[in-house]
Order: structure tokens, then sequence, then C-alpha cells
């Protein structure tokens, strides 16, 4: 008998990623995935719990999901980062991100072990999407502008609404886990310590995206400038090697037209700390320029801040960094996320955390509201603000960044 699974999806494109390999390893093994939970004998359900409202929408999914009487099996972050709230889905088997291999214990393999299953790296806008927003209109857990919204979002670049597309860029993830300890954090109670792909297998995907027809490549971790902790390595060896590995696939191309179109990379989430530390060396690449963008999250410009967030750099620090990379490269596009409202937040710290992001001529700046996450260390911090007000702060950053020309975001577009 054929076991029919239906797949739910939700969170980062790093957890988007792993659902795309979970899915290579249930057709291996002969598992039929289906489009509608009714139709489904098994769930798979991915979570998130990054902020407030994604963890309170996987609640939401979760609850929707169990309305249909499957087993379930639940696969994210929402266990590790947000315990007390998973109580009421306790019964719920759940894997971490950390231990993504332990899939196999809820879906048999028959032939095929997920660790033989190759990379996941495109991700996928698919039908079952669209499927998730309209039972949240349907459930009233979404309102009907933003559920719109989201539907645009999913259709954007699809040649046919409701089915499979892509948004054109090749990922190659290339760590899982951090060394952070960041207080306001709790993801890497989900994601584990570093664990690096080698560069050879790095180096093997990325050709493997050039034979595809891929010329946009994506540097994705959890924190890539930890990449290579765990193997003596680094983030500006891997560029190197993947630099090197890009221009010998152009010089042995048959096709001729193939010289005249550009690969690019970008970097994306790069811990400050890491970009000060290896801006230099990745700045003495050959071919640094092929880089076209970073991702780098600054949190804050008040070096007060930063301290009690643990994030083991300073503002000054960062800027000469960027400044640095804006003077050799002024077309690199450089990205940024802020959090307003941590425990202190004066209306000082906020300007300079707001001066930062202008000063260093940011390309585009998401703006989150700080929330507590449990048994985060600055849950703990005394002076905590009101959601009113970090409201109102979000709302005055967000203007003042586009008075600025700056695109601002509330959430990762």
């Amino acid at each position: 008998m054929v076991v029919r699974v239906y797949i739910e999806e939700a969170g980062c494109d790093r957890r988007r990623l792993d659902a795309e390999s979970i899915r290579s390893y249930l057709t291996a093994n002969g598992y039929a995935l289906v489009g509608d939970p009714a139709r489904a004998d098994k769930i798979l359900a991915v979570t998130c719990a990054f902020k407030q409202d994604e963890e309170n929408e996987s609640v939401r999914r979760l609850r929707s999901l169990r309305k249909y009487g499957r087993d379930i099996v639940v696969y994210g972050c929402l266990a590790d980062i947000a315990g007390e709230r998973y109580t009421e889905f306790r019964d719920l088997p759940s894997v971490s991100p950390h231990n993504i291999d332990v899939i196999e214990q809820h879906f048999q393999p028959v032939g095929v072990a997920f660790a033989d299953i190759p990379a996941a790296n495109v991700l996928v806008r698919r039908r079952t999407d669209v499927t998730r927003v309209r039972r949240m209109v349907e459930a009233g857990t979404v309102p009907l502008q933003r559920a719109i919204d989201r539907a645009a979002r999913l259709f954007a670049g699809s040649a046919i609404a409701g089915f499979s597309s892509h948004d054109g860029s090749f990922n190659l993830f290339v760590c899982r886990g951090c060394q952070g300890s960041c207080s306001y954090c709790a993801i890497r109670r989900a994601i584990g310590p570093v664990r690096s792909k080698p560069v050879e297998k790095v180096t093997e995907e990325l050709l493997r995206g050039l034979d595809s027809g891929y010329r946009t490549f994506s540097i994705l971790g959890d924190d890539p400038g930890c990449y290579g902790a765990d193997l003596s390595s680094s983030l500006p060896e891997l560029m190197g090697a993947l630099f090197d590995t890009s221009e010998s696939w152009t010089a042995a191309a048959e096709d001729r037209a193939v010289l005249g179109e550009s690969i690019r990379f970008h970097i994306r989430e790069i811990h400050p700390r890491h970009l000060v530390k290896q801006h230099e060396q990745l700045l003495q690449l050959p071919r640094f320029s092929s880089v076209a963008g970073i991702l780098c999250p600054v949190q804050s410009g008040s070096d007060r801040i930063l301290g009690l967030m643990q994030r083991h750099h300073t503002s000054s620090d960062l800027l000469l960094a960027i400044q640095h990379l804006r003077d050799q490269h002024p077309d690199l596009e450089l990205s940024t996320q802020i959090i307003v409202g941590f425990p202190s937040e004066t209306e000082d710290d906020l300007a300079q955390t707001l001066e930062l992001v202008r000063a260093a001529r940011f390309n585009s700046v998401v703006v989150f509201p700080y929330d507590d996450k449990q048994d985060a260390a600055s849950s703990r911090l005394p002076g905590k603000i009101v959601d009113k007000e970090i409201r109102r702060r979000t709302r005055a950053a967000i203007r003042f960044f586009r008075r600025q020309g700056i695109p601002a975001y509330h959430s990762c577009p």
C-alpha cells in the first residue's frame, strides 16, 4: 500500500530547503506526495518560531491540521524555541533541524537513506502553499488582505497560478548551526553547533547548478560566517574555491554564449562580527567582484545595546568594514536587519541604530519588533518596553528609512 503524505511548510529558506530534501527522500522511498491534507495518510508540518507572528502561525496551523485526524509529524523550530506552547502538541512527534536525519524514524526508508539524498538547492513555490493560505482564511485566522498579499508573493514569477515555480536562485546551504550566544535568540536550540559541508561538496553543488543553467547563487547557512569552524576552513577559503570553480567551468564551456553570462553570488545573513573579521580576506580574493550582495543583520547601532545582546562587535568596527567594502565595490548590494524595542533601549539607542543604517548606506532594511523568547537571556533583563511603544518605534524607524530612500520592511521580503 502506498502511503500518501501531505507536506505543509513555513519559515525561512533553510527550513524550506530541508522540506525539499525530505520530499526527495519520501519520493525515493515510494511515498506519494499529495497537495491536500484531506487526501493524506500522514502529514508533515514544517514550523517556524523565529518571531512571535511566526510562532503564532505555526500554532494555528497545527491546530488546523489536527482536524483532519491524520498522523502528524512536526518538523522545524517550534518545539525547541517555544517548548511551553508546544506542550499543547506533546502527543505529536517532532524532529529538530539539528537532527534532521531522525526523519527516518517517522518515514521508514525502503532503500534510500536520508543521508544519501542529494542536497536541495532550489526553493519551490507550490500549490500546497496556496492550500495553506486558503485554509487559514476559511478558519478566520488570517485577514483576507494579508492572505491576498501572501498569494501575490506566491504567484510572483509563476507561469501558471497555483503550480510550482522557483525564484531563479540556486542555494548553496553550506553550514548548519552557529557559534553565537545572542541573548535574544532561541534558534540555536533548534539548529545546534556548527556543521559545515566540505568545500568539495559545495563546489560539486555549484557545478550542478551551473550545468542546470543557474547563474545566481545564494550562500546560505544559519550563519555562513561560521563556515569551516569545524573543518579548519573558513568562509573566505570556501568563496575562493567557488570563484575558481565557476571560472574554470566558464573557461571550459563549449557554448560560447556562456562566456557573456555573469555568475553572481549572494552571501546571506552573515553575523557582523564575522564580516568585521573576514572582510579583508574576502576583498583580497581576485574575483570578489562576483559577490553581488551581502545580508548582514546589524540588529543595533548602540554599543550598549549590542553588549546586552551579546553580539560581540562594535558599531564603529562594523561601519569601518562596510565602508571598506563600499570603497572597493561601490555596486555591492548590502542589506540588513534591526531589532527595535530591546529591553532598556532608549530613544538615543534607537537613533544610533537608525544613523548606523543610514551612514552605512544599506540598500534595504528589515525592522523587527523585539519579543521575548522562552528561556532567552534577554527575557530576564530589566527595562522591558511595552508593546504599544515598540510598535510606535517600529513605525517611526520605517518612516525614517523611507525618507532616506532606503526600502524598509516589516518582514523579510
